[in-house]
């Protein structure tokens, strides 16, 4: 599929955790103390991942409640390099489903870290209903939803999305882009728009 940026400037939706910042290694230490474990971060091949009474998603949804979490979460390598490039290039929209309680912390780390201009908050639709023409996620259900649309996915790799069955023919068909790293995503860009 050719995508011809200078015909009209695309638009390209951007998730955080998992893509922009990384929710998880933060975490592990408090969960493996919490419940006497030896957790890393590529043991979570799913996201409901479980321990104890507990899984993943419940202790991230828990830290993202707290301010101090979402503001000393760590960039993911490349991400920076990878916002300034797609803002060259496309027009750039964040989009998270994080609790909207967490919207002033989310929005400072955002303008700490990255020179953001739209930012929207999916917690209470699916990314699939997002206006933009690309989305990187690292959620294999936003980007199968979104990419229904006959919309181009990235699905950004992360332990927790390396079952990739349910787009296995939108990958086959180029609607779904698998990329290890910003780079790649960069580098996959590059050449749809060839």
């Amino acid at each position: 599929m050719n995508i011809k940026l200078e015909d009209s400037k695309l638009k390209v939706g951007v998730d955080i955790d998992g893509v922009l910042g990384d929710q998880v290694s933060p975490i592990l230490p408090k969960i493996n103390k919490k419940f006497c474990i030896k957790l890393k971060k590529k043991d979570i091949i799913k996201w409901d991942f479980e321990f104890g009474d507990s899984n993943i998603e419940i202790e991230i949804n828990n830290a993202l409640l707290c301010r101090d979490f979402v503001l000393n979460m760590p960039v993911i390598n490349g991400a920076k390099n990878g916002i300034k490039y797609l803002q060259k290039n496309f027009s750039v929209v964040i989009a998270s489903s994080r609790p909207k309680k967490t919207e002033k912390e989310t929005i400072y780390w955002l303008s700490n870290n990255f020179n953001i201009h739209e930012y929207i908050n999916t917690f209470n639709k699916n990314k699939g209903s997002l206006e933009v023409d690309i989305l990187i996620d690292d959620n294999i259900s936003n980007i199968k939803n979104f990419s229904k649309n006959n919309r181009i996915g990235i699905l950004f790799s992360q332990p927790w999305n390396q079952k990739r069955q349910e787009i296995k023919y939108m990958i086959s068909k180029k609607k779904v882009f698998c990329c290890i790293d910003w780079k790649n995503v960069i580098d996959t860009l590059k050449i749809l728009n060839k």
